[in-house]
């Protein structure tokens, strides 16, 4: 008897501190159940939460394996890129920032054809950033303001261009894409067996 009227006292206290009933009752069905009943329905409760719960950390846990074999993918790239599939730039410029332009630390980064690479950009004086995506495809270093392999042509990219020949001598231009970034972007090839 002891154990019902400690249960019956811990269901009073939660329901007075619950802003909610569980499994989306009203506050009319949860009154009309029994203390019993009421026990019962918070059991379920717990074990559906439990089970959301494990189903969040699974997902977590995929998305960290996706994210790991992803990194190592784009590592083996890296080291294994003919010349001509990877390049390595630096911009220095300006970053849009919801309202206004800001300077951002100068960023620099390594793309190989066929992978998708984070740029995170930061400013210099309003500790603000963002994130943007770099890719290559062989004649094109582009700085996109959303992951292109999601987003396609419906994103907003800068891009410098050159042939191989002028990429392996490096290649200095002057880039923009609307309400994302504006400045200077310099690209080369690394030199064959640096890597």
């Amino acid at each position: 008897m002891k154990t019902f009227i400690f249960i019956v006292g811990l269901l009073l206290i939660i329901t007075g501190c619950a802003s909610s009933y569980p499994l989306g009752m009203s506050e009319e069905e949860w009154q009309a159940l029994s203390p019993e009943r009421q026990l019962q329905i918070r059991e379920q409760q717990a074990a559906l939460d439990m089970r959301k719960a494990e189903e969040r950390r699974a997902a977590a846990a995929a998305r960290q394996a996706v994210a790991e074999a992803e990194a190592l993918a784009l590592r083996s790239a890296l080291q294994n890129a003919a010349y001509g599939q990877r390049i390595q730039c630096v911009f220095e410029g300006h970053a849009y920032f919801g309202r206004d332009w800001q300077p951002i630390e100068p960023v620099a980064f390594d793309a190989v054809v066929g992978h998708t690479i984070d740029v995170p950009l930061v400013s210099v004086s309003a500790y603000r950033n963002r994130q943007g995506y770099a890719r290559f495809d062989g004649q094109r270093a582009q700085l996109c303001r959303r992951d292109p392999a999601l987003y396609g042509s419906n994103n907003r990219c800068a891009t410098l261009a050159g042939t191989q020949r002028q990429l392996g001598r490096g290649v200095t231009r002057d880039i923009f894409a609307d309400d994302f970034v504006r400045g200077r972007m310099s690209c080369d090839l690394p030199p064959r067996g640096t890597w």
